[in-house]
């Protein structure tokens, strides 16, 4: 942890224009973060994450370096004014006319390796202008502007704390070892009360500080990656949730809910084979908030959900254009403090973060499926999707690779809404600098939607190539599966699988059901595909008396007779097999175990070779006197199927019915594919 102690700071003088600038003790926008003194604490990253349906785990490789910030109160002593042809003494660009106007000079030296800094002031009517530049390698870069944000994100936050002040977007470097900022004013205007400067310091983790694009030992840390999320105890095989079977039905879904593992009350519109004729693309690697070290203590806003009809890039001015790999995640962890806590908007800006090596990260908290409502565009957050590059691309253009993966998020987002990349939009809202109605690109820039440069010139013209790149991969990018079976399903792989190897088709409507009950006519047609998918010979008559509620003629009447021929179904007592009851958990291990034992050359090597007897008991509900005993504990040894866990050990919950996706699961764990 760095604590950067609040003491009175003596600044150098360049030619006479620097004043001095005063520590802010108890300042209103860090009032939770000063210590005695004005000492500056750092929070504490916590391991946990808010429930977002991504991964979240800890990324021992990658610690946290917990970010310190420091403000500092301008006191208003305005540099001299001086003649100039449209520049200042340090050739700035002069805002308003050719003779310097009243402003104040800050310079600071800089001591950790990641730095971002930001300027606030009391709301004023004056036009504020600051530029900025920082000292690298012992060489000044060039002078930057700093776009204005005294209006963006935070007026529209009910009860923000912060309306008072106008800010700045955020200054972003690595490496830098001093800083200048100057803010001013046009001629005959006055100074704002009360302007402060923020500096957010942290360090790259030890051993990391030379990571680079060639390093192929980087570790990216947690994703949010399709079908592999941590698996909750309490979830076990199956998701809680409902199943159904495999016929071929006609059923029209419109309007019915697809339910995300962890946020089945947020819908999301099915539509019909007619309006929606193939899955959406699956999203591509986007890292979460604990990989960069999202400090859960800042957050200060509660989730809401958009609908997005557009979707607007960014460039966070400078940084992460020249930052090591290592260096990305104290980049967007001193970005998020300054946005959190220092604007008051409760937490960072984007939705979604890429850096130059063609990483994604997630930014806004909450399931990036679902689309948070960011803070990026006054006006228009409720209804666009913001993505920024770090960096500065004002003359540069990003790299191949953030090009790259910018095309292939917004494709998915693209896909996901409906929006056509190339096209244009209608916005009604009030944006700044726009009078509604007007029309702006569905992928634009922050400057389409707003007042500002940004994303930097050479960025808002490669948005075209983006553009073009982002509809070409709506065409050739994966797909999931099945329209009702998203990314964040936990057994989507189990599922992709299924589709792959033809074991199941789903429903003319494009849907798989993956949280109704399976019945037991559907549970027998895999298997047999299955077996049908090896080198096993299948006899195609049935030499066996057939069940009586399974005449010749009844769909899957082959497939359930093969299995009684088999000994893999004995049917119940009366001689039915009951095709559309659901399949319960002990009825599906032993179809399983017997399958294996009939066709071992069907079966992975593992599922052949479990053996039971004499073993412990692995499932703790299920006694030596269940009629299915060696079936479910084979079930645990054989690494089918893992239970859940429970205070008492761990259980199998055999009476339970048998959900589609779990027994996904269970066939590509026992197969030999």
């Amino acid at each position: 942890m760095r604590i950067l102690v609040g003491a009175s700071v003596a600044l150098s003088l360049v030619a006479g224009a620097f004043s001095s600038f005063n520590p802010v003790v108890g300042s209103p926008e860090i009032t939770a973060w000063p210590g005695v003194n004005g000492a500056q604490v750092a929070a504490e990253t916590s391991g946990t994450d808010d429930l977002n349906g991504i991964v979240t785990r800890n990324d021992e490789d990658s610690p946290a370096e917990e970010p310190s910030a420091q403000t500092y109160r301008m006191d208003l002593v305005p540099t001299i004014p001086t003649a100039a042809e449209g520049v200042d003494k340090h050739g700035i660009p002069l805002p308003g006319g050719t003779i310097e106007p009243e402003a104040v000079t800050f310079r600071r030296a800089l001591t950790t390796d990641i730095t971002v800094l930001g300027l606030t002031w009391k709301t004023s009517p004056s036009d504020v202008v600051v530029y900025y530049r920082f000292l690298v390698d012992g060489n000044w870069l060039p002078w930057n502007h700093l776009n204005h944000q005294s209006e963006d994100q935070i007026s529209e936050r009910e009860g923000a704390r912060f309306l008072e002040r106008g800010g700045t977007e955020v200054a972003a470097i690595t490496n830098a070892t001093m800083v200048e900022a100057k803010l001013m004013v046009s001629p005959g205007q006055t100074l704002p009360e009360e302007p402060e400067i923020t500096i957010v310091s942290s360090q790259s983790p030890a051993g990391q500080e030379n990571e680079g694009e060639d390093n192929p030992d980087f570790q990216n840390g947690p994703a949010i990656e399709a079908g592999h999320h941590l698996r909750d105890a309490n979830h076990g095989e199956g998701t809680g949730h409902r199943e159904a079977a495999d016929y071929v039905e006609h059923s029209d879904l419109v309007n019915a809910p697809i339910r995300s593992t962890y946020f089945s009350a947020i819908p999301l519109v099915v539509k019909s084979a007619k309006q929606n004729p193939r899955p959406r693309l699956r999203r591509p690697e986007i890292l979460s908030r604990q990989a960069w070290g999202a400090d859960p203590k800042l957050l200060d806003w509660k989730v809401e959900y958009g609908h997005p009809k557009a979707i607007i890039v960014h460039h966070t001015a400078t940084g992460g254009d020249h930052a090591t790999k290592a260096q990305i995640p104290g980049l967007i962890r001193n970005i998020y403090y300054f946005h959190a806590k220092v604007r008051g908007w409760g937490d960072i800006g984007y939705n979604v973060i890429i850096d130059r090596f063609g990483r994604a990260w997630q930014g806004r908290n909450g399931n990036v499926q679902l689309n948070p409502v960011a803070a990026h565009a006054w006006g228009v957050n409720s209804v666009t999707f913001g993505i920024s590059v770090l960096g500065s691309y004002e003359s540069a253009e990003i790299s191949p690779a953030a090009e790259q993966k910018l095309a292939e998020v917004v494709a998915w987002k693209a896909d996901q809404m409906g929006l056509n990349p190339l096209g244009q939009v209608t916005f009604t809202e009030k944006a700044k600098g726009h009078k509604p109605p007007f029309t702006a690109p569905v992928v634009g820039g922050h400057r389409d939607v707003g007042s500002t440069s940004c994303p930097g010139n050479a960025l808002y013209m490669q948005l075209q190539r983006v553009r073009n790149k982002a509809a070409q991969y709506m065409v050739t990018g994966p797909r999931l599966p099945f329209v009702d079976v998203d990314d964040d399903n936990l057994f989507l792989n189990e599922i992709t699988w299924m589709k792959a190897q033809g074991l199941s088709t789903g429903w003319e409507d494009g849907t798989y059901r993956p949280w109704t009950p399976v019945q037991r006519d559907a549970v027998i047609t895999f298997l047999h595909r299955m077996v049908k998918g090896t080198t096993v010979e299948v006899p195609t008559e049935n030499t066996v008396e057939e069940f009586v509620d399974v005449p010749p003629g009844t769909a899957f009447y082959k497939e359930i007779s093969w299995a009684k021929a088999n000994g893999i179904s004995t049917g119940w007592s009366d001689g039915t097999f009951r095709p559309t009851a659901a399949t319960n958990r002990d009825a599906m291990a032993a179809f399983l175990y017997r399958m294996c034992h009939q066709y071992p050359q069907a079966c992975s090597q593992t599922a052949r070779n479990a053996t039971v007897d004499g073993r412990p008991q692995f499932f703790k509900d299920v006694p030596p006197s269940h009629p299915f005993y060696e079936q479910i504990q084979w079930m645990g040894y054989s690494g089918l199927s893992t239970g859940w866990n429970t205070p008492q050990g761990r259980e199998y919950r055999p009476w339970k019915a048998t959900n589609r996706d779990a027994m996904a699961a269970f066939l590509k764990r026992m197969s030999v594919q």
